[in-house]
Formats: C-alpha cells, structure tokens, sequence
C-alpha cells in the first residue's frame, strides 16, 4: 500500500495559483476565502504565523486592514495596479522565501504606500509626463513623492502606484527604479517605463 494523501492548506492552494501553475491538483482543491488581513485565531497561510509571532509584522498587518477602509475604493485592477485580495494572496508566497520576514514586510511596506497615495489624493501634485513605452492610450500624469510615485490618467484618475524596490524578494506591482522630477524609471510586469517631464507629442 502507498503513503496515505494528506489534503493540502488552503495557503497552499493560494500560492499555486498566485503563482499562475495549473493543473490537476490545483483544480480540486477550493481558494482560500477572501481576507483583508490575518486572523491569529484561524490562519490561512504558512506566513500568516511569522506575522503572529511578530509584534511589529502584525502591527503593520493591521495598519493595512485599516487603512484598507479609509483608502476608499481602488483602481481596477491591471498590471500596474494589483487588487487588495490578490495582493494579500501573493504576500502568502513569501513564506516560500528564505528570508519569509523581510519579504513580507516590503509586501505591507508596499500596500501602505499605495493606500496612503489613495488617500491623500495626488491629483493636485501631478506633472505631465512622456512615457517609453506608454502604459495606456491618452495622457500620463505622475504625482511623484519620496515614498511612492502615483500614475493618473487625462481624468485625473489613479492607474497605478510605484513603490521603491527592495532586495527583500518581493516585488511590487509597480516598481520605482529612478525617480526625480523630471525622470522616472518604473519597472512593470511587463517590462520597463522610463518617463521624463512634458506633453505627448512634445520635443
């Protein structure tokens, strides 16, 4: 007789798909439920315990679920903006990280960030930019700070929120490589922006 099967975690199931890894096992097995933050009486995720076991991590874990109200509503989600429940599942990936701790600290560094850009309305501070290559048709406006760097559209509408990158080993959505105001090095999913002061279309 073979080795009895033992059911897979429910942060497990999170990780394959965050992870973007179909197949078999993953179809059987339900998506954890979705969460604004953790819950030291029930986890769902490996590194949910790393972040009990630590005043300061959980500290912050709770600064983001309340901040996640007084944010308001968020961008739709793209690749330069990455919905609250899908960030909260990828974070579970950091317990597959050697150092699970510092990963997981730049994911709650980041979220606080973008919810503190969200809430203290950076369209009054944003510049015109060109951007190479554009991350959307129409114009590119950027509200650019020490902490975070704000992408608008022409409706003054945020699209995306950059965050300093880390060798943490996680990665932000959006990723500042070079900021200044007048340049700015972004790195996305798909690649890099690099952006300088001006009107499309403008020498």
């Amino acid at each position: 007789m073979g080795k009895p099967s033992h059911p897979k975690p429910l942060w497990w199931a999170g990780a394959l798909m965050s992870l973007g890894m179909a197949g078999s096992a993953a179809a059987f097995i339900p998506p954890p439920p979705p969460q604004s933050g953790v819950d030291c009486n029930a986890t769902v995720y490996a590194i949910d315990t790393v972040v009990c076991d630590d005043p300061d991590l959980l500290a912050m874990d709770r600064a983001v679920q309340r901040e996640t109200i007084d944010a308001g509503a968020e961008p739709p989600e793209s690749m330069f903006f990455e919905a609250h429940e899908t960030w909260f599942r990828r974070r579970g990936l950091c317990a597959m990280v050697e150092a699970a701790r510092d990963c997981v600290a730049a994911a709650y560094s980041e979220r606080l960030a973008i919810q503190k850009a969200l809430r203290t309305n950076p369209t009054p501070a944003a510049t015109e930019m060109k951007c190479s290559p554009p991350p959307w048709n129409g114009s590119v406006r950027a509200s650019i700070t020490p902490e975070w760097v704000a992408l608008l559209d022409s409706k003054g509408s945020v699209r995306g929120v950059a965050v300093p990158t880390t060798k943490s080993g996680w990665r932000p959505v959006l990723g500042i490589l070079k900021s200044g105001t007048k340049k700015l090095e972004l790195r996305s999913a798909n690649g890099g922006i690099r952006c300088q002061k001006g009107k499309m279309g403008s020498r």
